[in-house]
Parts: structure tokens; sequence; C-alpha cells
């Protein structure tokens, strides 16, 4: 399911307009975007956790070399 989809789908099952529900999901995910720039993780029980993770870098490698 992409974004647009799960607009569609809250707009069906919300009984509201594809405009508000693009507004209520836009919304939903500044708020877990925001969330996790402040603490760092996100839980949403029956749902799911988000969590920033630092990553090493990896060495990449030129295959024409």
């Amino acid at each position: 399911m992409n974004k647009r989809e799960l607009i569609e789908t809250v707009a069906s099952n919300a009984q509201i307009t594809k405009k508000e529900a693009d507004a209520v999901v836009n919304a939903t995910l500044d708020a877990i975007i925001d969330g996790l720039a402040k603490e760092g993780k996100v839980i949403i029980p029956g749902f799911g956790s988000f969590e920033v993770r630092n990553k090493t870098a990896r060495e990449g490698r030129n295959p024409r070399t």
C-alpha cells in the first residue's frame, strides 16, 4: 500500500473527502516525523514503533575498476 492508496482507504472508511483524508494522513505522518526528530522513538500501541538508528558507513566499490 502506498500513500495514495492509504488516503483513499481513509477517505472511504471515514466517509470524508480525499482532500480531507490527505490532510489527516499528512498530519499524522508529520507528527510521527516530529516525534522522531525530538525523542528518537515513537511507539503507537497496536500499530508499531518507529526508531531512529545510526548506521555505519559502508565502503562502496566501483564495478569498472
